[in-house]
């Protein structure tokens, strides 16, 4: 009885087990809802994998539930341009120590929270002419800073813990 027990436990997991979604793929497929041009829920029984680049000039929004994003080499989630929108919130983002957890490129604006961001280069990188919000989040485990931004970057960070980053925890970042 014991054995058939295990076996039984054993089936279970395995048909629970978290299955794996490109994140790209999840974000092309979904579409607009609650005022957002594309509008994400993640199931937390999934891991989604790759990167994610969001359409520029729209609003996006990614509701995480407990979500895991598993970034792969040098991977990262990419807003970028005038008119475009990333809020993310309840989300675990991580990496194998390369690559950005969340990129705001020149004129994009993000919202970060309630997320988690560990073990990449950076954590969340702000270019310049670029809004970010990082707010109830942690920041950790990072090559170079947990949230690092250009000279004309608005980086707002509030309620946020960083800890264990390379560079310092939030910093200027100047490439080169």
């Amino acid at each position: 009885m014991k054995y058939i027990s295990i076996l039984l436990i054993t089936i279970a997991l395995a048909f629970t087990g978290a299955a794996a979604v490109d994140i790209q793929d999840a974000y092309d497929a979904c579409g607009p809802a609650n005022g957002y041009d594309k509008y994400l829920v993640l199931n937390p029984a999934t891991t989604y994998t790759g990167e994610l680049t969001v359409d520029t000039g729209k609003d996006s929004c990614i509701k995480g539930n407990g979500a895991v994003i598993h970034l792969d080499n040098n991977g990262r989630i990419t807003a970028s341009g005038s008119g475009t929108e990333l809020d993310i919130d309840h989300t675990v983002i991580y990496g194998n120590g390369s690559g950005q957890g969340v990129r705001v490129d020149t004129g994009a604006k993000a919202a970060i929270d309630f997320c988690t961001i560990d073990n990449l280069n950076f954590g969340v990188l702000v270019w310049d002419n670029s809004t970010t919000y990082v707010k109830n989040s942690i920041t950790t485990n990072h090559n170079g800073y947990g949230v690092g931004y250009e000279d004309t970057a608005n980086v707002n960070i509030s309620y946020t813990d960083s800890w264990n980053n390379g560079q310092g925890n939030y910093g200027k970042y100047c490439e080169g």
